[in-house]
């Protein structure tokens, strides 16, 4: 009996049909007892035996093939939504084994690379369009080894050129909570991040504007006050000076008149140049105070060292020797300055320092312009 089952578990091996390959025995058995070779009286309990073996391996064979039969179309339902949904996502979809091939990939990334990657070939081809990363080095075996999904903004040679993408890699698990795959979506942010990088600039150059005076290009109120405040906050933590000058055109108004008013900007364009060239460090700020009013801010600066500014400052506009010919003071271009030094108290306001520097200007003014005080 046992070379019976043997035939028979070799054929349901082999992949011969349970049902037809039974009936093959049983007349194999038959036809063998025919012949003598298998006693009459054994046919009876081996027929038993067989087919109660045959019974209940047929009901779990039907069981099990019905099982496979609806997981696989599980499997195949699973995957034809699958493919629908990455083909029809504005992203770049790839699924990636461990081995860092390529398992499945969608209509996107075909676009973005079309014959640079196909499925089963090593996910480094990618990778490898813009640098050197070995397969060992790179993210996707950070996720495999963690478990943890990462995200990465990367550039890649595409049909499109050189693009930039936000990539996140998300592992896949297994019933064991094992990593058994990998999805990397690959989202184009070319266009966003250039627009980004637009608008900041735009902010930049217009946050500048704004303080910037629009006629001279040197700072403005706003940035002197700002950068006189910082200053005085810096001086009082640190005990240190800070000087103010104050500057004032000569008879700008009788200027005006006489030479009229695109004359009188462009006059306030020289006057600032030229305040704004003699500053000697980058902490010091010449600023446009108003009309034909300027200031410099001298941070750590004593009084005997601004007035030397301030003197430097008069001399070179004198020197300019721009015609104004309605001017008592020998019909030249000329301005008056105040200056004012402060070693900021704790409750002292800038303030002070503003109105000690405007007393001197009115000192300059009332002894005869063209002066410092």
């Amino acid at each position: 009996m046992f070379p019976f089952f043997a035939i028979h578990f070799i054929g349901y091996k082999c992949g011969v049909q349970i049902v037809g390959f039974t009936v093959i025995v049983v007349i194999a058995l038959i036809v063998l007892q025919l012949i003598g070779v298998i006693p009459m009286h054994f046919n009876l309990p081996f027929m038993i035996v067989y087919f109660t073996v045959f019974l209940f391996q047929s009901i779990f064979l039907i069981f099990y093939e019905l099982r496979k039969l609806e997981i696989e179309k599980n499997l195949i339902e699973t995957n034809s939504k699958f493919e629908v949904l990455i083909n029809n996502v504005p992203l770049g979809v790839l699924m990636l084994s461990e081995e860092h091939e390529i398992i499945q990939k969608n209509s996107v990334i075909d676009a973005w690379f079309p014959n640079a990657l196909s499925e089963g070939k090593c996910y480094n081809q990618l990778v490898s369009l813009t640098d050197e990363k070995s397969c060992e080095n790179c993210s996707l075996q950070d996720v495999f080894k963690t478990g943890k999904t990462l995200e990465s903004v990367n550039q890649f040679k595409t049909a499109l050129g050189v693009r930039e993408f936000n990539c996140k890699m998300t592992p896949l698990l297994n019933e064991a909570n094992r990593v058994y795959a990998v999805i990397e979506t690959l989202e184009d942010v070319t266009e966003r991040n250039e627009a980004r990088r637009q608008l900041l600039e735009r902010q930049e150059i217009l946050n500048e504007l704004s303080y910037t005076d629009a006629l001279t290009q040197i700072p403005n109120r706003r940035s002197f006050d700002e950068k006189l405040a910082l200053m005085w906050s810096l001086a009082k933590s640190n005990r240190s000076p800070v000087s103010l000058i104050m500057i004032d055109i000569d008879y700008f108004k009788i200027f005006n008149d006489t030479y009229g008013h695109q004359e009188g900007d462009r006059c306030l364009k020289q006057v600032a140049q030229v305040l704004n060239s003699r500053t000697m460090r980058h902490t010091d700020v010449v600023a446009r105070y108003g009309g034909e009013e300027f200031a410099c801010i001298l941070f750590n600066t004593i009084y005997e060292g601004a007035r030397e500014v301030a003197e430097k400052f008069r001399s070179s506009i004198e020197f300019l020797r721009i015609p104004n010919q309605g001017s008592p003071l020998n019909q030249i271009l000329t301005v008056s300055l105040g200056v004012a030094t402060v070693v900021p108290e704790r409750d002292q306001p800038a303030e002070e320092l503003i109105k000690a520097s405007d007393e001197a200007l009115y000192r300059a003014k009332n002894f005869g312009r063209n002066q410092v005080q």
